[in-house]
């Protein structure tokens, strides 16, 4: 495998790809990052078995010859936020991988790609829904921050995506606050009624659809057992967590006794001014 990149994009993609690498495994080789290069196309991947993510680099990349490897993330990263050149060659052979900038040049041990297995692809035939990158990053950052964080509360261990409502909304609680919000879905929506998606694969999505255009569609999709992610330049996959989620609807109030109309901001700025003074168990709002 032979292939040079523009030395910022594979920083890029290094470091969100790295993002789903476990810091401890009993299976070294996924503390690595997979190359897969094709005739016309790289693409990285990372998991931790519960969490993967596959990125495909763009039309920069020149490739001279295809294979595929795994390369230590860590190192990889540290690497090309050295170099100060824009483009970084990477050659591999069985044993060894070679990256070379300029007057620079790093060799790393490698092991075989054969096994790491692929991250799944996302699968277009299945059952799934279409919405803007920006509802649904807005929706993760609006529910993302209830969820449980305790061990012994597992089903809230993550967030509830579910279409009982004829809509796709994002529920999450550890008990003690909940957070619901609801976005609009594009053209036909196919999918299943309701996931528990963990915590840390909303919050990768989050992070790998940053950079995308406001207007750029994901499209989101599961089954019985895990959930798919499809962006513009990437695919995350995670396993679903299992159990039963609270009966959340119960929990909101059908009538109100008094509602207010406040100005979003204003209001929020008051929030933050007055838990300057709040202590840690008081700051729930």
């Amino acid at each position: 495998m032979k292939i040079v990149c523009n030395t910022k994009e594979l920083l890029g993609a290094v470091s969100l790809v790295g993002r789903a690498v476990p810091t401890r495994t009993t299976m070294p080789i996924y503390q690595s990052v997979k190359f897969v290069v094709s005739d016309d196309s790289v693409v990285l991947m990372g998991t931790d078995l519960e969490c993967g993510i596959r990125y495909k680099l763009n039309g920069n990349t020149q490739i001279d010859s295809p294979g595929s490897t795994v390369i230590d993330p860590v190192k990889l990263s540290a690497i090309l936020k050295e170099v100060p050149d824009d483009t970084v060659d990477i050659e591999t052979t069985k044993t060894k991988v070679c990256v070379t900038a300029g007057l620079s040049e790093f060799e790393m041990p490698t092991e075989n790609a054969d096994d790491f297995n692929d991250v799944p692809e996302f699968d277009g035939t299945m059952p799934h829904c279409e919405l803007f990158v920006s509802a649904l990053r807005k929706m993760i950052h609006r529910t993302l921050f209830a969820a449980a964080s305790d061990e012994g509360k597992y089903a809230m261990q993550g967030i509830l995506v579910d279409r009982g409502d004829g809509v796709l909304k994002l529920v999450a609680t550890d008990g003690k606050r909940l957070a619901v919000a609801t976005g609009p879905t594009l053209g036909k929506d196919e999918a299943n009624p309701s996931a528990i998606v963990p915590s840390k694969s909303m919050a990768l999505v989050d992070q790998v659809s940053a950079n995308d255009p406001a207007d750029a569609q994901v499209k989101l999709a599961w089954n019985r057992s895990a959930v798919w992610f499809q962006t513009s330049k990437a695919t995350i996959t995670s396993r679903l967590v299992e159990g039963r989620f609270p009966s959340w609807r119960d929990v909101i109030p059908k009538k109100f006794g008094v509602t207010l109309n406040i100005d979003t901001k204003s209001f929020a700025s008051a929030v933050r001014q007055a838990a300057i003074m709040a202590d840690d168990e008081s700051k729930r709002v």
